[in-house]
């Protein structure tokens, strides 16, 4: 790079339905992050290993589950919920993959796209979560066409592929758009 500069690097929390962790992990964050960006996964570490903070998911994906599971969820639900939240804030935006409705992954999506968008309608100027991009990955027609999604994000696809090619074409100008973005929350 010219300068020494280096090209700014969107980070996107990667939002999914609990069936679908191993497809993003194993093929859709690879893709994305291919394309130039850091990825925050609230279930794996960035090389698919678990994360010690999520020991439900060490859990589910070797038994399944199970009762131990179903404990060990209940037991972490406000650690849980908070993490990810935390995960959120420190990202430029969401891309979720939702194949069909899931009550967890619609709350990121409504974090992240709605509930600011709305708070500044009211006239709370949040600017370090103003303008966060989101989106939404569905084949699911009930969900593309759902008013709460339609105003939560920025754009649905159909399918990944779709996805990933408008995330390639669009780079460039979404890379500038967020470190902006960012510039002007760090100024304050």
């Amino acid at each position: 790079m010219p300068n020494g500069k280096r090209k700014y690097k969107p980070t996107f929390y990667i939002a999914h339905t609990f069936g679908e962790r191993h497809f993003v992990r194993d093929e859709l964050i690879p893709a994305i992050q291919k394309l130039g960006c850091i990825t925050l996964n609230p279930f794996y570490e960035v090389d698919g290993s678990w994360k010690s903070s999520r020991p439900e998911i060490r859990l589910a994906d070797e038994g399944g589950e199970s009762p131990e599971w179903v404990k060990a969820v209940k037991s972490r639900s406000d650690d849980i919920v908070e993490t990810d939240l935390d995960l959120i804030d420190k990202a430029d935006g969401i891309i979720a993959y939702m194949p069909e409705g899931s009550t967890g992954t619609t709350c990121e999506i409504w974090y992240c796209g709605g509930v600011f968008k709305y708070l500044k309608k009211l006239g709370y100027d949040l600017p370090q979560f103003q303008d966060k991009v989101t989106f939404l990955i569905t084949n699911s027609s009930r969900l593309l066409m759902h008013p709460w999604i339609k105003y939560s994000t920025k754009r649905v696809f159909k399918n990944h592929n779709d996805f990933l090619k408008y995330l390639k074409k669009t780079m460039p100008r979404l890379r500038q758009k967020l470190k902006d973005r960012r510039e002007k929350i760090a100024k304050g």
